[in-house]
């Protein structure tokens, strides 16, 4: 394992865009949605710990197994070494949630 690669390990990251619930039975499939998963997942592969924060009835683990799904309820902020919002919707949403 390289310097680089070592360096990640153990940096926890919550990405984070929107508080709508992403169900696998109706998914949300807007450019958006997808962008945000990709992102997600692409960070996980090369070795952050990443947490995608969502109300999630399954879809996260459907269309982005590499990350875990953290529900709004049990998100605390302090906990992360990066918070990454997508667009003013993740900004708004992380304020909401007292960040």
């Amino acid at each position: 394992m390289g310097v680089e690669a070592r360096m990640r390990k153990g940096i926890r990251i919550a990405t984070l865009y929107k508080r709508d619930l992403l169900d696998a039975a109706t998914p949300c499939c807007t450019m958006a949605t997808t962008r945000w998963l990709r992102i997600s997942e692409a960070l996980a592969r090369v070795g952050f710990e990443v947490d995608l924060i969502a109300d999630d009835s399954g879809y996260v683990s459907r269309y982005a197994p590499a990350v875990r799904c953290v529900s709004w309820a049990d998100f605390d902020w302090r906990r992360y070494d990066v918070i990454k919002t997508l667009f003013h919707r993740g900004f708004d949403a992380l304020c909401q949630a007292g960040g």
